[in-house]
Formats: structure tokens, sequence, C-alpha cells
């Protein structure tokens, strides 16, 4: 199994995704670790340095000029090293909780014999993740149902509902546990929904489908294409076994940096760490 984490700008959250990684992962369970850097700055790469020689397993991959085309080609030649490992891939921006690497993992284990090609953490700041945490925001809510914003809408071009999501996490009133907003969840199938792929486990099976019909392989639009194929072999699945926090979609980032802020984010997910 490998880890490929994508980095080029947000220096600040990919500060607190690397604790967040260190604090709740056996980092030594991947054959390899690789940060792709696309184009950062001096002190943002500096940083991908350190983390990969704190980590005899991971390595610093810079890539050159900023652009998906750019990353999406490089991650392909390195997968190419790698065609018999399940790939986890996360953002910079996603913020990992306990157990999260456990989850998907025990999750592709059990799907993996009936078809499942790719398990995704619930993360509560994208489509897949409000759809199935929609019944238990209901309950604990009022405001979530009395607003149309919130409930409904495409969530990448929301920052009312990012806004929403992080002043109740920051306040104490959103706790991702089987006794508070997991309860009752099951893994769920994906159904041709559109995924959002900030942190998610594939199989070596699905990369080499993808391999053979696309040129871009990691790109997130290719493999939304791919499961939603009907000669596609596989599914995908979505779990609330592993819980991963995205901070924001880039239409979102205005109003979440004049609004929250991610020292009090960092409080709350590192608590007793700090």
């Amino acid at each position: 199994m490998i880890l490929v984490i994508l980095t080029s700008h947000r220096m600040d959250c990919f500060s607190l995704c690397l604790e967040c990684l260190e604090l709740h992962t056996s980092l030594a369970l991947f054959e390899r670790i690789y940060v792709m850097a696309n184009a950062p700055a001096q002190e943002h790469w500096r940083m991908v340095r350190d983390f990969a020689r704190r980590h005899g397993n991971a390595k610093a991959v810079y890539i050159e000029p900023r652009g998906q085309r750019y990353v999406t080609g490089a991650q392909r030649e390195i997968l190419k090293k790698h065609v018999d490992s399940p790939v986890v891939k996360m953002d910079e921006d996603v913020f990992v909780t306990e157990n999260w690497l456990q989850g998907l993992v025990s999750t592709y284990k059990k799907e993996f014999p009936k078809g499942c090609g790719l398990v995704s953490a619930l993360v509560p700041n994208n489509n897949v993740g409000r759809n199935v945490l929609d019944k238990n925001f209901r309950a604990a809510f009022p405001e979530y149902v009395k607003s149309e914003c919130l409930q409904n809408g495409k969530i990448s071009t929301n920052p009312r509902y990012a806004l929403w999501l992080w002043k109740n996490f920051i306040s104490g009133s959103m706790v991702y546990s089987r006794k508070g907003l997991l309860k009752g969840l099951q893994t769920q199938p994906l159904n041709g929904r559109y995924l959002n792929i900030n942190c998610i486990l594939m199989s070596p099976e699905l990369l080499g489908y993808i391999t053979q019909v696309f040129e871009y392989t990691t790109d997130e639009d290719v493999i939304n294409t791919f499961l939603c194929l009907e000669q596609c072999p596989l599914y995908g699945v979505v779990t609330p076994d592993s819980v991963a926090h995205h901070y924001s979609f880039e239409p979102q980032q205005k109003e979440l940096d004049a609004h929250i802020s991610l020292s009090d984010i960092r409080n709350r997910l590192l608590g007793d760490a700090l």
C-alpha cells in the first residue's frame, strides 16, 4: 500500500494535514509515501522535505509548472512502479481523524472480494458526505432542516455550508462518533454520485482499468467517469468507519479564510495531543 499526498499552495492547511496524519497514522504501514508538491513556495517546499526526512519511506516530489495535467502526469509515472499496490490518496487540506486508515483498510478488505475498487472516507465537506450525514444532520440541527442552502445544491460552490460545518465543529456541536453524528451509519455504495476524491483508497485493479482507458489516472473527473460507465466492472463505497475533514473547495476559501480560524480547527482536531 502506498500513500500519495497532493500539495501546492495552502501551506497552512498542509501543516495541519501533516500534524493530523502523523498523530493518527502508523506511517510505517505504507510501502512508500509520495508528497507531490506542485510548484510550492520555498518555505512550503522545505516543509515537504522535512516531512520526507522524518520518515524513511517518504519521498518529496517537486512538480512544475503548476497545473493538474502536470500533477496527474507525474502521478501516473509513480504509479507505474506500484502496479500491484493499493493506493491511498489525500489532498493538502484534508485533516484525518483517529482510526481513519484502519477504517479504509477494513472496509476495503470486506468489499474488495465483491468487486469494490474504491473506498472513500466520510468527508462532511463534500456532496457524498452530506448525503450520508443528511438524516443525522436533520435530527441534530434544526437550522439545517430549515435551510435549503445547507441541504441542497453543489457543495463545492457553497461557502455557507462550509461555514456552518466548521463553526459547529469548532464549537463542539458536531461530534463525529458512533454516539454522535455517525450513529446508525453504514458503508454505502456511491451509486453514480459524483465523488470528490479528498481521501480515498483505490485498488490496483481500478487503477489498471483506468490506465487502459484514460491518460490521467488519478484525475477526479476521470475516476468518476470510469465508475459510472455501464461496462465498469468495479464499484465504490463511502465508509463512516473513516472520517476525514476537508477544509474547503476553491470557491469556499475566501469566506472561510475571513471567518474561520485554522488555529481553532487545530485546537479542536488535536485536542489533548496539543
